[in-house]
């Protein structure tokens, strides 16, 4: 079995696992249909959080395929060939019926097939893998260059002014050395995914775990949960039950705020890139750091503007270095435990910004 990542320009930490696939080798225009119609027939998917190396599967999560003619169509499409859970390794089931299906969709249009996860789109793609055709499901971001295959004519789009790379200082605050704070912030990943970690083991051994932990004479043992990651103060207590209700979200079309919050804090491209400073809060002291959730290393003025995240701030502007400028670049709030580690203090405002704009994106 071979474990083929297909995070380029991913925003977050998940890998499709495709079970048997060999090589990487680029799609194929016009493959022959006998041979696609098998690859589609004996597919397998598997989702994965490849956080910390060894991939640990995503289960109980809810995806879907459907017919659009673009990625951000996909995340809003209504025209749902199939829907469903991954079981307890991560794995999708479809049956021979919805593969022919997929089959004949993706035969009358093969770019019109998407597999949506979350706010995560993957184009399905033939693959020739040195001795037969499999069908791989490709990891599509806004950044994305989209090939035409020989047999679509070309779309000509509208004459644009030609994209500016970013300036450096957008990428980074000026004098900001962020060495430190990304060990800290990765360290702090960790400890969320174990947290996580736990508290899906303890859902998987009683269901309404979850649920008794929302009531509110079990205050205590909602404060103990997460308790390596998010502090137990009153807003952090509120950032808890926005993951816990997400476990029983029972809406497939859209991913839940708390499932998006875990993605987004997760992701392996997210990293410190600017710090605000302190500032008072519920008798706590806060620490303000400004955040990216994608590598933009590579982007162009005309990337940002297709952003979904960075499309939740207008103005967008990455403060000065210790200068606390609120709602205008993403942003998390900490506070430190008396270990020095940090603990995420509550959902700050600039990322329920982001949750938002996200959810807008998926009903679009």
């Amino acid at each position: 079995m071979h474990f083929i990542p297909i995070l380029r320009h991913s925003p977050t930490l998940l890998l499709l696992l495709f079970l048997g696939l060999a090589g990487s080798a680029p799609a194929l225009a016009q493959p022959p249909p006998e041979k696609i119609h098998a690859a589609v027939m004996e597919m397998k998917i598997v989702l994965a959080d490849g956080n910390g190396g060894k991939p640990v599967p995503y289960a109980d999560t809810d995806w879907k395929i459907v017919s659009a003619e673009d990625r951000l169509s996909a995340l809003g499409s209504q025209e749902v060939l199939a829907r469903g859970k991954t079981d307890a390794q991560g794995a999708i089931t479809l049956s021979n019926a919805q593969r022919e299906q997929l089959y004949t969709v993706w035969s009358n249009a093969p770019r019109h097939l998407w597999l949506v996860e979350g706010l995560h789109t993957f184009r399905f793609e033939p693959q020739w893998n040195g001795s037969k055709y499999e069908m791989a499901v490709v990891l599509q971001t806004q950044d994305d260059t989209d090939t035409v295959a020989a047999d679509e004519p070309e779309r000509k789009p509208a004459a644009k002014a030609a994209p500016k790379p970013l300036p450096k200082s957008f990428l980074i605050q000026p004098g900001f050395k962020p060495a430190q704070y990304r060990r800290e912030f990765a360290g702090w990943q960790k400890r969320f995914a174990q947290d996580i970690a736990a508290f899906r083991a303890q859902m998987q051994k009683d269901y309404a775990y979850g649920k008794s932990l929302l009531e509110e004479e079990n205050a205590a043992a909602l404060k103990s949960s997460f308790s390596h990651s998010i502090h137990d103060g009153q807003a952090g207590l509120s950032l808890r039950k926005l993951i816990i209700e997400a476990a029983y979200s029972m809406d497939r079309r859209v991913a839940a705020p708390g499932a998006t919050t875990t993605r987004l804090l997760l992701a392996q491209e997210a990293r410190p890139v600017g710090y605000g400073g302190q500032y008072a809060h519920g008798g706590y002291q806060v620490e303000l750091w400004y955040m990216s959730f994608a590598d933009v290393s590579g982007w162009t003025d005309r990337d940002l503007e297709e952003s979904v995240i960075f499309s939740a701030f207008a103005p967008l502007q990455l403060p000065p270095l210790n200068v606390i400028q609120r709602d205008t670049w993403p942003a998390l709030a900490f506070i430190r435990a008396p270990s020095g580690e940090i603990k995420i203090y509550a959902m700050s405002i600039e990322l329920k910004r982001m949750i938002d704009a996200v959810f807008n994106a998926q009903i679009r």
